[in-house]
């Protein structure tokens, strides 16, 4: 009884032949072909790629901007700071 389907309509139990359901579709028969599958699989491989290289750039753009020198630089900003206000 495992291939017993509940019929929504109707509200009784079916009987599902295997023999009954459509045939899988060919890519081939429908004109794909392996190139098709190919492009398929890269595309979002290609994106993902493209992520990662964007999130490593970021990553060493923040450490750049937010590395161990930027205490220093605030420091160094608002000692600028200070000496500009009093002229």
């Amino acid at each position: 009884m495992s291939n017993v389907v509940l019929c929504r309509v109707q509200g009784r139990p079916r009987q599902i032949d295997p023999e009954d359901l459509p045939p899988l579709p060919n890519i081939y028969a429908l004109g794909g072909n392996m190139h098709m599958t190919q492009q398929l699989l890269l595309c979002p491989l290609a994106a993902i790629g493209i992520t990662g290289l964007y999130a490593v750039w970021h990553r060493i753009r923040l450490g750049r901007a937010y590395g161990p020198d930027q205490q220093l630089r605030e420091r160094i900003a608002y000692m600028l700071w200070v000496t500009a206000s009093r002229a």
